[in-house]
C-alpha cells in the first residue's frame, strides 16, 4: 500500500535487507531509496539502475589516534581488558563527558565491566543485543554521573547516545559467517568502513576523540 521504500544502514548487507531490494528491483512496483554513511556504492547503483545522491550533513570533528608500536598491528584480543581499563583512566582525566568503547561480545564487556568496577564516581554500563530495558536506559540517557558504556556493534549505527565525548575502539566485532554449510560466529577484525562508523560515534553532538587500539595504517579489508 505504500509507494517508496526506503532501506537504511544497507552496508550492513543483512540477508533480510539484500533479499528485499532484490524483490523489489525485480517487481519494479515501488520508488527505493537505499542508503548509508559509509556505502561503497556505484555497484549498487548499477544493480538498482538507480541514481546516487550525496547528502552532506553536519559533522562534528572527531581526532583520531592510535595505541599500537607497529603502524601495521592488527586489532588483539589478548589483554584487551588491561588496555581498556589503562585508556578509560587516561581518558577520564582528559574529558568531562562520556566515554564509549567497542567490544566484540558479552564476554569482553563482562570482563572489562569487572576490570573498571574500582573506579570511583564513574557509571559503567552495558550496552549489547541482551540488556534489561533498565541498562538500555542507562546505557543511552544522559545521566547525573561520568559514564563510560561498553558496547557491541549495536552502538555503531542509527543509535545516538547523549554526551559521548570520546570513543575507545578495540577494532574487533564477533561476525556470523558460512563454513561448510553451517552459520559460525566468528571473532573478527571490523572493516575500515565500521572503523569509520565507530569513530562517528564520537562526533554526533560535539567535538569528541577516536582512541583505536590498533595501528594506523592495519591491513583491514575495505568493507564486510
Amino acid at each position: 500500500n505504500f509507494d517508496t521504500v526506503m532501506v537504511d544502514e544497507f552496508h550492513e548487507r543483512r540477508w533480510d535487507t539484500d533479499l528485499l531490494v532484490s524483490i523489489l528491483r525485480r517487481e519494479e512496483q515501488h520508488r527505493l531509496i537505499v542508503t548509508s554513511a559509509t556505502l561503497e556504492s556505484q555497484r549498487l547503483v548499477d544493480y538498482i539502475g538507480g541514481k546516487r545522491i550525496y547528502a552532506e550533513g553536519r559533522v562534528y570533528s572527531v581526532s583520531v589516534g592510535y595505541r599500537a608500536k607497529d603502524t601495521r598491528q592488527l586489532p588483539d584480543i589478548r589483554g584487551l581488558e588491561q588496555k581498556v581499563r589503562t585508556e578509560v583512566e587516561h581518558c577520564l582525566q582528559e574529558t568531562k563527558g562520556d566515554i564509549l568503547v567497542f567490544l566484540p561480545g558479552r564476554k569482553e564487556i563482562t570482563q572489562c565491566q569487572q576490570a573498571l568496577s574500582s573506579l570511583d564516581g564513574v557509571l559503567v554500563t552495558p550496552l549489547h543485543a541482551s540488556v534489561s530495558d533498565a541498562q538500555r536506559e542507562l546505557a543511552l540517557k544522559q545521566q547525573d554521573q561520568q559514564k563510560v558504556v561498553l558496547a557491541t556493534n549495536v552502538a555503531e549505527t542509527s543509535l545516538t547516545i547523549l554526551n559521548i565525548s570520546v570513543v575507545i575502539d578495540s577494532g574487533l566485532e564477533r561476525r556470523t559467517l558460512q563454513r561448510n554449510g553451517r552459520t559460525v560466529l566468528s571473532l573478527k577484525h571490523i572493516s575500515k568502513a565500521s572503523a569509520k562508523q565507530r569513530a562517528g560515534r564520537a562526533g554526533r553532538v560535539q567535538d569528541g576523540i577516536c582512541v583505536r587500539l590498533f595501528g594506523e595504517h592495519a591491513p583491514l579489508d575495505a568493507v564486510t
